[in-house]
C-alpha cells in the first residue's frame, strides 16, 4: 500500500461511525416528528460507542480499499532498495 492508500483507508474508517449515526438518526425522522426526541437521540448517539471508530472500522476499511501499487512496481522498489537503500528500512 501507498501512504495515499493508508489515506484512504484511514478515511473510509473515520466514516464508518459517521454512516452509522445517520442510518439512526434516518431511523429517528421516521419514527417520530418531534424535533427534541431527535436532538436526544443525536446527543446519545455522540456519547455512545457506536462514534468512536473500532478496529473492525479500520479491518473493513482496509477489506474494501483496492492498492493502487501494482506487484511489479513493488517488485522494482525492492530491487532498487536492495541495491541503492540505506538498510535502515529493512
Amino acid at each position: 500500500m501507498s501512504a495515499a492508500d493508508v489515506d484512504v483507508v484511514c478515511r473510509e474508517a473515520m466514516m464508518r461511525p459517521v454512516r452509522k449515526m445517520i442510518e439512526r438518526l434516518e431511523g429517528v425522522r421516521q419514527r417520530t416528528a418531534n424535533a427534541q426526541q431527535a436532538r436526544l437521540e443525536l446527543e446519545q448517539l455522540k456519547l455512545s460507542q457506536e462514534s468512536r471508530v473500532t478496529v473492525a472500522d479500520v479491518e473493513a476499511s482496509i477489506g474494501c480499499t483496492k492498492t493502487s501499487v501494482r506487484k511489479e512496481d513493488l517488485q522494482r522498489y525492492e530491487v532498487w532498495t536492495a541495491q541503492y537503500g540505506s538498510g535502515m528500512s529493512t
